[in-house]
């Protein structure tokens, strides 16, 4: 899977059209698609997995913070016993910090799609 970074200059290049010879372009359109609907394939399955990862990682932590997790639940995810009470309301406080992660990577994942189906709209034009 590519980097935004990676599609950009791909497309930079993929982009360019011989107006002299328009047969090639028309050509290149059907291989130029598949590649960038694969790309967008794998992009929104990966954000797909990564809301779920979020609904999952926010559940996990606040039965973690409530102190409801068993002694497997905590050695699988590497965790020790929370020792404190908390309060419902400073739980998302808690999590904050390891989930604005999670929502920085969904919003790059989020700009790649916008990306990838604008490269799809200007294929589809051609």
């Amino acid at each position: 899977m590519a980097t935004l970074d990676e599609l950009k200059d791909a497309w930079k290049q993929d982009c360019e059209i011989d107006v002299n010879d328009l047969t090639i372009a028309a050509a290149k359109s059907p291989n130029l698609h598949a590649k960038y609907l694969g790309e967008l394939l794998q992009y929104k399955l990966r954000l797909t997995k990564l809301s779920n990862d979020m609904i999952e990682y926010r559940v996990k932590r606040a039965r973690y913070y409530r102190g409801e997790m068993n002694k497997a639940e905590l050695d699988e995810n590497g965790w020790e016993q929370w020792q404190y009470k908390t309060l419902k309301s400073e739980i998302d406080n808690l999590t904050e910090k390891d989930y604005q992660l999670m929502v920085t990577r969904d919003a790059y994942i989020k700009t790649v799609i916008y990306f990838v189906e604008s490269v799809m709209t200007e294929l589809r034009s051609r």
